[in-house]
């Protein structure tokens, strides 16, 4: 294997990310609103350490006047 020029006998690397999103909305009393949201995001790479799953969970409570 000759390239890439600068480091030769190396891989390249390619990454492949996929995310996904899901939320809900519940209009509350007195102009509240209670939104929940999840992200999963899982990323493939042909190099080990730059492989991850990652998941975020977010409640929010919102209030218009």
């Amino acid at each position: 294997m000759f390239l890439p020029i600068l480091a030769p006998n190396t891989k390249e690397r390619f990454d492949t990310e996929y995310t996904h999103v899901i939320g809900m909305t519940v209009p509350l009393p007195k102009n509240f609103t209670l939104s929940a949201d999840y992200q999963a995001v899982a990323a493939r790479s042909n190099i080990d350490v730059f492989s991850y799953r990652r998941n975020v969970v977010s409640v929010i409570l919102g209030w218009a006047y």
